[in-house]
């Protein structure tokens, strides 16, 4: 299991730019009708918002990062030498987009004056035991 940990005030201003939109990309399922947040493990791993706001096009891609997306410290591909051997420990060799449900949990604690926010994560890696 991998801890990523957030700057708080990174991700406040990703769930600002979510509820200021009335607009949202969609998930897997299909539209969405409210704001969430993001995972991004590709080009680093962040943390997004889902609105779009007219200004930019906001597109979801494992390949493109926005230096404004809230980073998982070590894992920013701006700042971190060393991030794509972070995300590996964490994630292997998954990349993808995950809509998250922890918008508002994360706002309580944002509220509550947390200075980073930490996420746990298994790395979507298959835990079934091996044969052999």
């Amino acid at each position: 299991m991998a801890i990523l940990k957030f700057s708080a005030s990174a991700v406040a201003a990703q769930i600002v730019h979510a509820r200021a939109c009335k607009t949202f990309l969609p998930n897997w399922n299909g539209p969405v009708d409210r704001p969430a947040l993001i995972l991004i493990v590709g080009n680093g791993v962040h943390l997004r918002s889902n609105g779009i706001d007219g200004k930019t096009t906001r597109i979801v891609t494992t390949e493109q990062a926005d230096p404004s997306f809230a980073f998982a410290d070590g894992m920013n591909p701006f700042r971190d030498t060393n991030w794509m051997a972070q995300r590996r420990m964490a994630f292997h060799d998954l990349t993808g987009q995950f809509y998250t449900d922890i918008l508002d949990d994360v706002q309580v604690l944002i509220d509550r004056g947390q200075g980073a926010i930490r996420l746990a994560t298994d790395g979507h890696r298959n835990t079934a035991p091996s044969r052999g």
